[in-house]
């Protein structure tokens, strides 16, 4: 028993050093990864187009302002589908789960604005995608009224057209 004491102040002392390692490690690897966010932060503020990362359960961990614009409301640790009407982020989840690295997406925000973009899973193990949203380009119609004209123009040169077939 004479032994005991010692050697449960050692191990106490040991434990109380190896609590200090940890500590100062976990300090350490914070200060890191807040250094890095902020880093990425100031990188994707810059950058036009929205940027959103989620989680293998697909809640957002990170997003920077533009796409916060582009889908109002938009959260951290929220599910990212209930900001997009269902079906296209389905689909390119599909893909990815399929085996692609990278899939064009066309979503529909739940406030109705069309959005194209790209989702890209993570690599790691940690799972998790990166989506990357702009407005959708609408692609510009011809005005009906001229074309409706043109239309009638042709119609009416036909009948003289098909007169002509004969000599001059």
């Amino acid at each position: 028993l004479a032994d005991l004491a010692p050697a449960v102040r050692a191990a106490a002392a040991a434990q109380h050093r190896a609590e200090g390692d940890l500590d100062a490690a976990l300090a350490a690897h914070a200060e890191v990864s807040t250094r890095e966010k902020a880093m990425l932060e100031d990188i994707l503020s810059d950058i036009g187009a929205g940027v959103i990362l989620t989680g293998p359960m697909g809640r957002v961990l990170f997003y920077n302002a533009a796409a916060g614009q582009l889908l109002p409301g938009l959260g951290l640790d929220r599910d990212l589908a209930r900001f997009l009407r269902p079906g296209g982020l389905e689909a390119a989840s599909a893909r990815l789960a399929a085996g692609a690295d990278a899939t064009d997406v066309a979503l529909i925000g739940v406030d109705g604005a069309r959005l194209a973009g790209r989702l890209r899973r993570l690599t790691g193990g940690a799972g998790g995608s990166v989506l990357i949203l702009r407005p959708a380009r609408r692609e510009i119609l011809p005005p009906r009224a001229p074309l409706e004209a043109l239309r009638r123009h042709a119609a009416a040169l036909t009948p003289l057209l098909d007169d002509l077939n004969g000599p001059l």
